[in-house]
């Protein structure tokens, strides 16, 4: 993956957690730390998700992600790893 493909993809994973953020709460969610690992295949479809984290943001976060289609080139699979630390604002 060249670095310009790179950045892309970057990008688009941190654009799919701001839009499964802001469909999954937070208010009155608990912010504990979490993880999520998507598998993305090289259609960009999310075939394996793998969640670090057992609060009910952390659930909703891996549902909306896993069900993104991410676009570009890459070889298949390519893995995603998306780590949150929220705080109250």
């Amino acid at each position: 993956m060249s670095k310009v493909q790179h950045t892309a993809f970057l990008d688009m994973q941190g654009r799919a957690l701001v839009s499964a953020l802001d469909a999954c709460g937070p208010p009155g969610k608990d912010l504990s730390p979490f993880t999520v690992v998507l598998q993305v295949e090289a259609s960009g479809t999310v075939s394996a998700s793998w969640r670090e984290g057992e609060t009910a943001l952390a659930q909703c976060v891996e549902r909306k992600l896993s069900a993104t289609t991410f676009t570009g080139k890459w070889s298949a699979p390519r893995y995603m790893l998306v780590g949150a630390i929220l705080r109250e604002p």
